[in-house]
Order: C-alpha cells, then structure tokens, then sequence
C-alpha cells in the first residue's frame, strides 16, 4: 500500500534533519578542537513549515494488491464481487404415464320393444316404438403419478380408438333397421379422424345415425389425442387426481328410436333386447403432456459456493468490521420449463475458527421458460428496482452479517419445488434443464458499524537522527489540516519502532489529538485540524527510533457515535486527502553529539 499521506518525504525525519542544521548559529570564536563537542541548539522552540502534499487519491491508499474479490469499476467504485463456482444444470422430467385399462364394466343399453307407450296398428302386424334413452358406462382408467397434482387437459399420443355396438342376433327379426340412433360420446374426449360403417353426421361429441342396420355391428372409429376436463361433458363422466392416482370415467349417452316396424303377425317380445357396447383402444394410452398443476421432482439443492482468497489487507485486520450499507446477492436461475418455482434458500459463510453464520431467503419464485435475474439485498432502492423488476428483489436486513467478517467461503443451498399453486404445461417424459448461478456482489459503502483498517510504515530516520537527542520534556509536534472527501471518519494511531522493528512504547509515546471528520457525502470535503507529538519518556530514545508503524481506521460512525455517515461507495478518484499547512515544531532543545 502507498502511504503517501505519511509518508511524503517523511515530514518528521526531514524535520529533524533541519534542526540540525540551526547549529551553524553557533558562536565562531569556540575552538571546537579543544571542548567537547556535545552542544545544545535553540532556546526552546523550533517552527520549520512544509505546506502542504498534493492530492492524495483513495487508490493512492487502499491498494487492491491483486485482490481477486475486491474490484474497483470504471467508475472508480470500490466493489466486493465474486462469483460463485459453475453449477452443471439441473434436469427435471416427469415420465409418460401410461394409463392402463382398469376395468371395463359394459352397461349394456335395453331395448324394449314392449316399453310403455308402444302402440300397434293394422290389425297387430305394425307398432311404433317410442325412442328410448341410456346411459352406458364405457370405459374406466386409472395411472399413477405423484407428481402431477391436478389436470385441465391431457395430451395423448395418439391412440386407435373404437366404439362398437353389438346388436343382438334376434333383434333382426323384429328391427331390421333401427330409423335414427344417437351415441353422445363425453365432451372432455378429444378426437380426431372419425369413421364408420354406417352412415352419420357429428356435431361436437355427438355422433347421430340414421337407417342403421341390426343384421350387423355398428362400428365408430376414431383416434384419441387427448382429453378436456374444463369443457361440457354434459355429465358423461371425468377425471380426478387424488394421492397420486389419475382415475378417468367415461359414460356414452345412447338413445335409440325404432319408429314404426312391423311384426309380421308376431307377438312382440316381453324381454327386452340387450345390445351391448365396448370401447377398444388398439395400443396403450400414454399421456404425453398436460396443462394443470404440477410438482415434479427437482434435485437442485446446491446453488454453488464462493471462495474468497486475495482479500485486500485494509479488510484482513482483526479489527475490520465489514458492514456494508447494501451488499447484494445476485441469483440467476435459467429454466426452461413452463413451469412456475420456488426456491427456499439458505446462505452459509464459513471461517476457519469462528462459528459459520447463516441467513434465510425463503420465497424465491422462479418465473417459467426465462432466465430469472433476482437480487437480495439489505435495502430495495430505485437503481436495484430498474435493474430487477420489483418482483425480483428480496429484502434481507441481515445479510451484510455474512460478511462482517470477510469468511472464507459462502455456500447457497436450497430447496427447490415447482409451484403447485400454478396452472402450467408440462410435456411428460421431456428433459427440462434448471441452471443456478450466484455472485456476491457488495458496493464497499458504509452501514454504521463498518470499521476498516490501512496500516502502513514510515521508515529509515536512524540513520538521520542517530546523532540528536532531545533535553528532557522536549517533544516533536506535527499539525496539520486535513481535507477530506472520504465519506469516513478517520482515526489516526501510532507507535515507534527501533532498527530493529520492536516497539519502542515504553520509551516514545505517539499522541495524535483527535480523527479527521468525514466528507457528509463524498461530494463536498471537511477540514480538520490534527497534531501529532512525538515525546520521549526516557533520556536518548530518540537516538533510536527508525520510523512510525501508523495504523488509520476508517469508520461509519464517529468516535462520539452521534454522527454517521453511510450508503455512500468509496470511490478511488474521487475521494481524496490533502496535508495542508503543515507545521514541525520542536519544543525543547536539540543536543548534537558533534565529537
């Protein structure tokens, strides 16, 4: 990292330096040959002014050292952004129910020449016949499948369907031809392709024929593609889905009118003529799609994780606390299914040696056959909402606790169902892919509690303080104003160190008098004044110093906690420090070992 606030030409090192040379006032009548060269310079204060720096740009200070979690974007926006690892896609399949012919209970339709209301003529040889009507169950079937938890309509793939009606052998003798027979077929039976080996004219599902002969069977052939549970069946039976079973009904409504036959002189018959009927498929039926409600099984519980190496070092210290105004979790979900999801999540971040922390994100919807683009965060704003959609933002007050402390890694996982609240298509025994990805991605602006951490040196005075010392209760003192368009408080700490990089606190104490105010909004600076004072507490410490370790911490809040300034992203161009009017004083005399 640049210290270049500190460390233009090392302010307090050339100091001293220039303290030095106040010992040409020195009286010129001394023999220096012949006294010990060990003098005192000044008469109590030095002021030596060194104006000021130039403009010190956040990218000066907070170097990104490589980092492969923290970018800074064209703006010059300071982002933590990473991406978690490529998840294969997810498929999801709902196999072909194949409907199997449960039963088949043949009703059969009873026709009674005797019924009441016959009425012969001429002489017993005529009779008409009045039309009569019955309902004839035809068909049962029954499948399996969990997944599917309501339907509006089946597709089939298509499938030989015939209606055969058996006259009985004796009904010839007494009806060779019937004048008019109706079949109404259920109105939810979707068909095609309808034929016959008699005549007959169709509207919808009714089927009428005329002249029709009993010397043989009626035959009606068509091909079945499907079913209609929504439409008028006018009461000929359905369909239900109940734990799992499909259960399919399926009545014929057949009414028959005789008209006028003649008997011949026979007596008519007091029993009446049983002629049945039989539906026959001429292969399976096998349910290929269906619209309606669905839950198919979907094995995606793993949405990906994220490894976070290369943290910058202004967010590795102990002391950092990453509490961003907004961070953001930016889930991609692509399906191509018709089919509506929901996703309940959860998201772990894990450091080696503290407890992982989760967050819960429940509720996700899945919009079917899109790429979905879903954002949580901690706050809904207009940008995120322009971005997203608003149905597409989840809001998670907590979420910036993932990475308070930057973790080791974010894992999501989750549960995910289809929607069985939604009516959708689905085509059975088709693969549809569901694919995740994540990326974390947090604007490095301030929530309340964030505190970051830049350390950095100002080394090699030794060499140029070696031979000053100061007389006891002297100190050096720097002051300075600050100019800052850093939207954070700053706080400035430090201590000394010897050639030998140990601490030197016991023997040099680093007072600095108070933090630099905060810019309000990164747009407008502040000034504020600082001093520094480097006091020895121990005769000749000073003789040993090497340099300041300085530890400055950026912060939300202020040190009284009465002003916060958050929601502002740092930016490296725009945000800038300025050392204005800088001034080195030494209080106290300088002794120079000149021997």
């Amino acid at each position: 990292m640049n210290g270049n606030l500190l460390k233009q030409k090392s302010l307090i090192g050339l100091s001293l330096l220039g303290l030095m040379c106040c010992g040409s006032c020195a009286d010129n009548d001394y023999d220096f040959d012949e006294i010990d060269y060990t003098v005192g310079l000044g008469s109590g204060e030095f002021f030596i002014p060194v104006n000021s720096t130039d403009v010190i740009k956040l990218a000066d200070v907070l170097d990104l050292d490589n980092s492969d979690c923290v970018v800074i974007k064209e703006n010059g926006d300071y982002v933590f952004e990473k991406a978690g690892d490529d998840i294969a896609p997810v498929a999801v399949n709902i196999a072909k129910i194949v409907v199997s012919q449960d039963r088949m209970e043949h009703s059969p339709f009873l026709l009674n020449l005797n019924a009441s209301g016959a009425k012969r003529r001429v002489k017993g040889r005529a009779m008409n016949v009045p039309s009569q009507t019955a309902e004839i169950h035809v068909f049962s079937y029954e499948g399996e499948s969990e997944e599917v938890i309501d339907l509006n309509t089946v597709g089939v793939e298509k499938t030989p369907c015939s209606l055969v009606v058996k006259f009985p052998a004796g009904l010839k003798n007494y009806v060779p031809r019937i004048k008019s027979m109706t079949l109404e077929l259920p109105g939810y039976m979707a068909f095609e392709n309808a034929h016959s080996n008699a005549g007959f004219t169709c509207e919808g599902s009714l089927f009428t024929f005329t002249n029709v002969s009993t010397a043989q069977d009626l035959r009606l052939d068509m091909t079945l593609t499907g079913f209609d549970f929504k439409a008028n069946d006018s009461g000929l039976g359905g369909a239900s889905v109940k734990n799992g079973k499909i259960s399919i009904d399926g009545n014929v409504r057949m009414t028959i009118e005789v008209g006028s036959i003649d008997l011949g002189g026979q007596t008519p018959p007091t029993e009446p003529f049983r002629i049945d009927n039989e539906l026959i498929l001429g292969s399976a039926l096998t349910v290929s799609s269906a619209e309606g409600k669905f839950n198919p099984s979907i094995e995606m519980d793993n949405l990906g994780r994220v490894d976070i190496s290369g943290v910058p070092d202004f967010l590795h210290d102990g002391n950092v606390v990453v509490d961003l105004d907004n961070p953001q979790i930016i889930l991609s979900v692509t399906s191509n299914m018709e089919v509506s999801g929901i996703i309940q999540g959860t998201i772990t971040a894990t450091k080696k040696g503290q407890a992982p922390k989760t967050i819960h994100v429940n509720g996700i919807k899945v919009n079917p056959n899109t790429t979905n683009n879903i954002c949580i965060c901690r706050k809904k704003t207009a940008d995120i909402v322009a971005t997203y959609g608003d149905d597409n933002v989840y809001i998670v007050e907590n979420l910036t606790d993932l990475i308070k402390t930057i973790p080791d890694n974010i894992e999501f996982s989750a549960m995910t169902q289809a929607d069985p609240t939604k009516v959708c298509r689905f085509e059975f025994g088709h693969d549809y892919e569901i694919k995740p990805a994540y990326r974390v991605e947090a604007p490095i602006a301030f929530g309340k509690d964030a505190n970051i951490v830049y350390k950095d040196s100002l080394l090699d005075w030794h060499e140029d303080v070696k031979d000053l010392d100061l007389t006891e209760g002297a100190y050096v003192e720097f002051k300075a104003d600050i100019e800052n368009r850093v939207p954070a408080f700053l706080s400035v700490s430090a201590y000394a160190v010897d050639v030998d990089d140990k601490e030197m606190s016991d023997d040099i104490e680093v007072v600095v008098s108070n933090a630099v105010i905060a810019s309000a909004d990164g747009e407008n600076s502040t000034v504020t004044p600082i001093t520094i004072q480097l006091k020895q507490k121990k005769q000749g410490a000073l003789k040993k110093i090497n340099g300041l370790k300085i530890t400055v911490q950026g912060r939300a809040t202020s040190d009284d906690g009465a002003t916060s300034v958050v929601g502002v992203t740092l930016n490296a161009q725009k945000h800038f420090l300025i050392a204005k009017n800088i001034k080195v004083r030494l209080v106290g005399k300088v002794i120079a070992d000149l021997n």
